[in-house]
């Protein structure tokens, strides 16, 4: 079994269409059939949308790797390839000066006033809520660290959408470069 970091454990996707569907999938051990899972869920979610982008957050250094070694061990096409990546962390980088601290997801929210419910604050303690999930036997307990992380998650997508909206509002603002 791979260490935790880089396994799949979680994963969500909003469609962002007319009337968008947000989708997520939280495993509920650690194994290899749990990853199957998870990749068999991305597939199947982004299987009928090849003509939208996938927008993701340091995507190219963080969730894209993840999930291809996650289909290497399990023997499955990783659902990213040949689709249509935007890594938005990497375009506001090389694009974007914002009055931010860092160029965090969370950072941007608070910038933008996108409203954040969640009540895990980063991906270190998302871990250690899923290493008490997975560890408990009790039910109670475990439907609520399914929903803390659920609702993490959620979290996550809705800002990188609110985001994403902002950003392309203000690129869209920008003039035309003029060349000499």
């Amino acid at each position: 079994m791979p260490p935790l970091g880089d396994m799949l454990w979680l994963a969500g996707v909003s469609v962002v269409t007319d009337g968008g569907m947000t989708h997520q999938f939280l495993a509920d051990k650690e194994s290899i059939a749990s990853e199957r899972l998870a990749v068999a869920f991305l597939a199947d979610v982004l299987g009928p949308h090849r003509d939208l982008p996938v927008v993701t957050w340091s995507g190219e250094s963080a969730d894209c790797p993840v999930l291809r070694k996650a289909a290497a061990r399990c023997g499955m096409a990783d659902p990213m390839e040949g689709r249509w990546h935007v890594d938005l962390y990497r375009f506001a980088e090389r694009a974007l000066r914002l009055p931010t601290p860092r160029l965090k997801l969370k950072d941007l929210a608070d910038y933008f006033q996108i409203p954040r419910r969640d009540d895990i604050e980063s991906g270190t303690q998302a871990v250690m809520t899923f290493k008490r999930l997975v560890a408990t036997s009790n039910g109670q307990q475990r439907r609520r660290l399914e929903k803390q992380l659920l609702d993490y998650n959620k979290d996550d997508i809705d800002v990188l959408v609110g985001v994403t909206d902002e950003l392309r509002i203000m690129t869209a603002a920008l003039p035309p470069p003029k060349f000499p």
